[in-house]
């Protein structure tokens, strides 16, 4: 499997070995020209990639599709409702933040995918402050009673902080 622009994170949570894991890192690596050959991977995973890249975003979405096996999946994250994050990044895709899509957007971009299997988003109108506390990369806490594990646990279908798709080539 391939992990693009360090979603390590990602491919670990969902069950993926680090013996399994291929990188493909920025600035040797970019999701709008892999420079990889066609028809190499079962899975593609990009983590908070898609918002930086210096391309098209349809481009770089038929990138995955090039390089996925027939029947590969596509599993990409995303941003919607976060801050502007331009700075240069180690590891991001490229130095700015130039996109932001909504789980209806990531559906179009994968239209040309043979089945999307899920694309959803999730959030909830505090994760500004979440956010701006330098809180969103703490565990959640297991204590239901706690104010974080509320926080974060909160869904709100019409504040979607980060989107999502899987889709199958």
């Amino acid at each position: 499997m391939l992990s693009v622009s360090l979603s390590e994170h990602l491919c670990h949570l969902i069950g993926i070995r680090t013996e399994q894991i291929t990188t493909a890192n920025y600035p040797a690596f970019t999701l709008c020209s892999l420079n990889i050959e066609s028809d190499s991977y079962d899975v593609v995973v990009s983590d908070q990639v898609l918002e930086h890249v210096h391309c098209n975003p349809q481009e770089a979405i038929d990138e995955i599709l090039r390089v996925l096996k027939p029947g590969g999946f596509a599993i990409n994250t995303t941003c919607f409702l976060t801050p502007f994050h331009g700075e240069p990044v180690y590891g991001a895709e490229g130095a700015g933040d130039y996109w932001r899509f909504s789980c209806h957007g990531l559906r179009y971009l994968h239209r040309r995918y043979s089945r999307i299997i899920a694309a959803d988003g999730w959030g909830n109108p505090f994760m500004g402050v979440v956010n701006a506390l330098g809180l969103t990369r703490m565990p959640v806490p297991d204590e239901t009673w706690h104010p974080l594990h509320k926080l974060a646990t909160h869904n709100r279908d019409s504040y979607h902080y980060v989107v999502w798709i899987v889709a199958q080539k």
